[in-house]
């Protein structure tokens, strides 16, 4: 089982049917797709190019760059909200000052979120975000209207797509909303 495969049946076990999710980068729709399966009622994915195949999830077409309240207009709150391997690939003014502030006008009261962020790369390019400065420096401020449950950042060891060992930094948070 990977990392995600085991965050995603972890993060499942605090769902319950009948609730609404969001999926912020949700890529291939798959951790979408499987909370969709387990009886929620809507799992709606955000990406730039997604796979409207899967089924139970709707999807919005957007790059979130342009503005999270832009993409998201009139939505109705969300019961969670899930924001897997995205921030690290966005500016860091844009995800303290802009993407994750916005947020709570998307959340009912006690909506959980899941950040976790994955980087192999021990020296990433300039203007990628970095997570350890992230949970060191701006938790507390980002995070000021959201109970903090679990913040950690790990080293796991997992095959890469060659086949190959890799060494990810993986940094994940749960929230609750207030």
């Amino acid at each position: 089982m990977t990392t995600r495969q085991a965050m995603t049946s972890e993060f499942s076990r605090l769902l319950k049917p009948g609730m609404r999710g969001l999926d912020l980068g949700a890529g291939s729709g798959i951790v979408a797709a499987s909370f969709a399966q387990s009886g929620l009622r809507t799992v709606l994915g955000v990406d730039r190019m997604p796979d409207p195949r899967l089924p139970g999830v709707q999807w919005i077409q957007a790059d979130l760059r342009n503005g999270l309240r832009t993409v998201l207009g009139d939505q109705d709150p969300f019961d969670f909200i899930v924001c897997w391997d995205l921030i690290q690939f966005l500016s860091r003014n844009y995800v303290l000052e802009e993407f994750l502030p916005s947020l709570s006008h998307y959340t009912k009261p006690g909506c959980l979120l899941s950040v976790c962020t994955f980087w192999s790369n021990p020296n990433p390019p300039l203007g990628i975000f970095i997570p350890s400065y992230f949970l060191a420096r701006d938790l507390e401020y980002v995070f000021r209207f959201w109970e903090i449950l679990t913040s950690e950042e790990v080293e796991i060891e997992e095959p890469g797509l060659d086949g190959d060992n890799r060494t990810w930094r993986v940094t994940n948070i749960l929230a609750r909303f207030r």
